[in-house]
């Protein structure tokens, strides 16, 4: 079997059903859920493994950027990496992965679901670990003391504190998902809402660590210890 990358644009030339159709075999998501998320992400990539002209596997490579010490780099988050339950054990998620580390700058990040695939990620260069990501709707039960965040902050003022961000229009998609808000106390950001904290920076590391990442150039990120990667599901 031989599968080729396809790098597609949401909302473009996307096909939405055939997505759709290859995401909820992966994760189950709804098609409400799912086209309330493509509107958010339209205008981004979508990585696609064709074969015979079918999507068997994909990707969507959401822009992303990381702060670290007033410097930005741009990188590429690979979200919903997924592989057709027909089409696996044929190296197509490798595939996908090393096609989405050549299409980013400076950074890839991708979230694992399990240790299991952590491992893997490890093999094809995800070395990196984000300490302390909290995947959203995935905190409920987390307790950590927020007293110090008193005022809503706007996305900009998240970026002017550091951390890792999404394009706006699907940071605000995930805040709205879980139901969160955003505060700073002008040093750190979190996102937390009577669940629990789901997403923060600068934060000591705790909860849960997920986010792995390639680097193509030496970035420090030492200082990182919690971000605001939020997982879009």
């Amino acid at each position: 079997m031989c599968a080729v990358t396809e790098v597609l644009t949401v909302g473009r030339d996307l096909d939405a059903d055939a997505a759709f159709a290859l995401h909820t075999a992966c994760f189950g998501d709804t098609r409400e859920w799912f086209d309330a998320f493509l509107d958010a992400a339209a205008g981004q990539q979508y990585l696609a493994a064709m074969h015979r002209g079918k999507l068997c596997g994909g990707a969507f490579l959401l822009d992303a950027c990381l702060f670290v010490n007033r410097k930005e780099y741009k990188g590429k988050y690979a979200y919903a990496l997924g592989v057709s339950p027909a089409y696996r054990g044929q190296g197509i998620a490798r595939m996908l992965l090393d096609a989405a580390k050549e299409l980013s700058s400076h950074f890839t990040l991708i979230c694992a679901a399990d240790e299991k695939l952590a491992k893997t990620y490890e093999k094809h260069g995800f070395d990196r670990y984000v300490g302390g990501t909290v995947q959203v709707g995935a905190a409920r039960g987390v307790q950590m003391d927020t007293s110090a965040y008193k005022t809503p902050c706007t996305y900009a003022d998240a970026v002017q504190c550091g951390g890792v961000f999404l394009g706006e229009k699907l940071f605000a998609f995930a805040l709205e998902e879980c139901g969160a808000a955003l505060y700073t106390d002008g040093k750190s950001v979190i996102v937390k809402s009577a669940g629990g904290v789901y997403a923060a920076y600068g934060l000591p590391a705790a909860v849960e660590r997920k986010a792995q990442m390639h680097v193509k150039k030496e970035i420090d990120t030492s200082s990182i210890h919690a971000d605001l990667i939020l997982e879009v599901e």
